[in-house]
């Protein structure tokens, strides 16, 4: 009686199809796995944090994680534009339904929601820092910023000026880097610098003047310009 053979997978019988010598077990998912788990540690410890860290979370070897990602830069391109998808959701509150304020401020409340936190400033900073030696990252970080913050904001403030709610004075893509510009330094200065001039500000009190200010002005008349 021949000995039965053990596959690579821990079973027994003949080898799996498709499945070539020394490739991980569980294709797409463990690269999604590893994504996540780098995503989670490089959050906590920083970019200097360990791939057999990475693994360790992500339940594969650390070989698995260069099979997937030849060198750790991928990997930490790669987790680094996951994360940057959490942008896209952001924009779907710039809808024509509401107040101009009332819409900016909803604008404002969920960007701060998704990144105002202390991790999530410090991880983003990392990135930006990282991505100045990565070719390609800081326009792939910006493209995201364009498609899921400032862009739908520009395209409502459009449409707002053709409908005659603001007047024609008004540029669409000034007011929307003001937004996102302000909200991203609050982000920076309150949980990267800790600078002093903002810890008495909390984000839905930010959101709640910034829109305020763009709609009416700082001299705060209650009809909009």
């Amino acid at each position: 009686m021949k000995p039965k053979r053990t596959r690579s997978d821990g079973g027994e019988g003949p080898p799996v199809e498709g499945r070539g010598p020394g490739r991980p077990p569980g294709g797409g998912d463990s690269r999604q796995l590893i994504l996540d788990a780098a995503a989670k540690i490089f959050l906590r410890d920083g970019l200097s944090a360990s791939t057999r860290d990475i693994a360790a979370e992500a339940g594969v070897t650390q070989a698995a994680i260069y099979h997937y990602f030849p060198g750790k830069k991928d990997l930490i391109r790669e987790a680094a534009a996951g994360a940057s998808q959490l942008f896209e959701p952001i924009g779907a509150q710039a809808v024509a339904e509401g107040e101009p304020e009332e819409v900016l401020r909803r604008l404002a409340e969920r960007y701060l929601a998704t990144f105002a936190r202390p991790e999530m400033a410090r991880f983003m900073a990392t990135m930006l820092s990282a991505g100045m030696k990565m070719p390609g990252f800081l326009p792939m970080m910006a493209g995201r910023i364009q498609k899921g913050v400032v862009g739908p904001t520009i395209t409502y403030l459009e449409t707002l000026q053709k409908e005659g709610r603001i007047g024609p004075e008004i540029d669409p893509p000034m007011v929307g880097q003001m937004l996102f510009g302000t909200c991203f330094s609050y982000m920076m200065a309150r949980y990267v610098l800790k600078a002093p001039w903002v810890q008495d500000i909390e984000p839905d009190t930010l959101a709640q003047q910034l829109a305020h200010v763009l709609v009416h002005g700082i001299g705060g008349h209650d009809e909009v310009a």
